[in-house]
C-alpha cells in the first residue's frame, strides 16, 4: 500500500494540467536530487510504449499482457516510491504554480505599450515550448534508437543464448551452424578505448593547463583554434595517416610482425580525442574564480602548485566531462580502427596484437549480412551492447560528477 505522502503526491500530479504532466518527467530527469533508479524508470516506460507488441512477450512476458495505462500507473508509482517525497513534492508544487507574472494595475504599467508586452510574452511562451519540445524529442529519439536496436537484435538470442553470445570467443557467421561470440570484439574495444584515454588524458589536461594559465594571450588565441580544427578532420583521413606513417613506426620500434595492432589504433584514437579534451578542459580551467588563484599565491604557492593542487581539483567536473566525451569519441570510432587495428578475430591479450573492435565488426560485415538473417541480428545485438556500454559510461560519469559537486559544496 502507498503511504500518506505517496498518495498526496499522486493526487497533486493528477490535479496538474496535461501540459504540465508531460513536463514532469523532464523535470525529474534534470533534477540532480532524484536517484538514478527513479530516472531509469522514465526511459524504460518510453521504451515499453514504443516497442512493438509482438516483441514484448519475448522480452518480458508479463508486460505483454498488461494495458498501457496500467503500465504507466505502475511506473508512476515506482517513481514516487524511489524519489525522496520532499523532492517530488517540491517539483509538483513548482509545476502547479502559474508561470505568468501577476497582473499589474493600469497606473503601474510604466508607460509600456500593453500590445508590446502581450507580444513579448507570446514570443517567450513559443520559445519555452520550442525548447521543451527539443528536450522531449532528444529523449524520444534516444529511446527510439535503443528500441530499434533491441527489436532487430534480440531475436538472435533465440539461436544463441545470451551468455554464450557475450562471452563466446568464436565468431563464424557463415558456418553451418553459425556461431556468434563477441568476446574478442568486446575485449578489443575496451583495450583500445582505455589505451587511447591513458595516452590522451595527461597530454590533453597538460595542454589545457598550459593554454589556460601559462601561454601568452597571442599563443592561446592562435593555438586553441588550430587544436579545435583537428576535430573536423575526417576519420578516414586520419586512418590513412596512421596506415602510412604510424603503422611502420610501431612495427619497427616494438619489433613486431605487423604494425596493424591495437596500439596503433589507440594512438590514433588518442589523437582524435585530444581536441575535445583540450577544448573542454581549457574552458573549465578558465572558469575557475580568480580568488582561488590569488589565495594560493598569497599562501606562497608556485604557479605549478597552484595548477596541480588548486585549479585542476576545482575544475575536475569539467575535466571529467571532457574525458567522458573523449571516451565516447574513442569507443564509437569506426573507420580509423577498421583501417589500422588489424582485424584479427581472436581474443587479444595485449595492445601489441591485431584485433577487431565492435564498431569495426559492424562496418565490415553489415553489407554482407542478409536482412533479417542471423548475422544481421547479431550485428544489431553488437550495436545494442555498444549502446549500453556508452550509456553505462555516461551514467558512471554523472554519479562521479554529482559526488564531486557535493564534496566541493561542503
Amino acid at each position: 500500500m502507498l503511504g500518506t505522502d505517496a498518495k498526496s503526491i499522486l493526487k497533486s500530479i493528477k490535479a496538474l494540467p496535461f501540459r504540465k504532466k508531460v513536463l514532469l518527467p523532464v523535470r525529474i530527469l534534470s533534477d540532480s536530487r532524484v536517484p538514478i533508479g527513479a530516472k531509469l524508470v522514465i526511459p524504460g516506460l518510453l521504451l515499453y510504449l514504443i516497442m512493438p507488441l509482438d516483441l514484448i512477450p519475448d522480452f518480458i512476458p508479463v508486460l505483454g499482457q498488461l494495458d498501457d495505462l496500467l503500465v504507466i500507473i505502475l511506473a508512476l508509482g515506482l517513481i514516487v516510491r524511489l524519489c525522496p517525497p520532499q523532492v517530488l513534492h517540491e517539483l509538483v508544487l513548482k509545476l502547479g504554480q502559474t508561470s505568468s507574472p501577476p497582473a499589474q494595475p493600469k497606473n503601474q504599467s510604466g508607460g509600456r505599450n500593453p500590445r508590446l508586452l502581450k507580444r513579448f510574452r507570446l514570443g517567450e511562451k513559443i520559445m519555452e515550448l520550442f525548447i521543451f519540445g527539443n528536450g522531449v524529442l532528444a529523449i524520444v529519439v534516444l529511446v527510439g534508437i535503443f528500441g530499434l536496436l533491441l527489436k532487430e537484435g534480440l531475436p538472435i538470442f533465440a539461436h544463441t543464448p545470451f551468455w554464450r553470445f557475450l562471452f563466446g570467443d568464436k565468431w563464424y557467421p557463415v558456418s553451418s551452424p553459425p556461431t556468434f561470440g563477441i568476446l574478442p570484439f568486446l575485449v578489443a574495444s575496451l583495450m583500445i578505448t582505455v589505451g587511447a584515454i591513458i595516452i590522451a588524458l595527461p597530454v590533453g589536461v597538460a595542454t589545457a593547463a598550459y593554454l589556460a594559465e601559462v601561454a601568452p594571450k597571442a599563443i592561446r588565441e592562435s593555438v586553441k583554434p588550430l587544436i579545435e580544427l583537428l576535430a573536423g578532420v575526417p576519420s578516414v583521413v586520419i586512418g590513412f595517416v596512421g596506415l602510412l606513417v604510424l603503422t611502420p613506426l610501431v612495427r619497427n620500434v616494438f619489433h613486431l610482425n605487423t604494425g596493424l595492432t591495437g596500439l596503433t589504433a589507440a594512438i590514433m584514437l588518442a589523437f582524435m580525442s585530444l581536441p575535445v579534451i583540450v577544448s573542454v578542459s581549457e574552458d573549465a580551467l578558465s572558469m575557475v574564480p580568480n580568488e582561488y588563484k590569488e589565495a594560493s599565491y598569497a599562501l606562497g604557492a608556485t604557479r605549478w602548485q597552484t595548477i596541480v593542487h588548486v585549479l585542476i581539483p576545482a575544475a575536475i567536473s569539467g575535466i571529467t566531462a571532457a574525458v567522458m566525451l573523449g571516451v565516447g569519441r574513442a569507443i564509437g570510432e569506426t573507420m580509423t580502427v577498421l583501417m589500422v587495428a588489424g582485424g584479427a578475430l581472436s581474443v587479444p591479450h595485449s595492445l601489441a596484437e591485431p584485433m577487431r573492435p565492435m564498431t569495426a565488426t559492424i562496418a565490415a560485415e553489415v553489407n554482407n549480412a542478409v536482412r533479417g538473417g542471423l548475422q544481421y541480428q547479431a550485428l544489431f545485438a553488437i550495436g545494442a551492447a555498444l549502446f549500453l556500454i556508452t550509456f553505462a559510461t555516461n551514467l558512471i560519469a554523472d554519479v562521479v560528477l554529482e559526488r564531486q559537486k557535493r564534496r566541493f559544496q561542503t
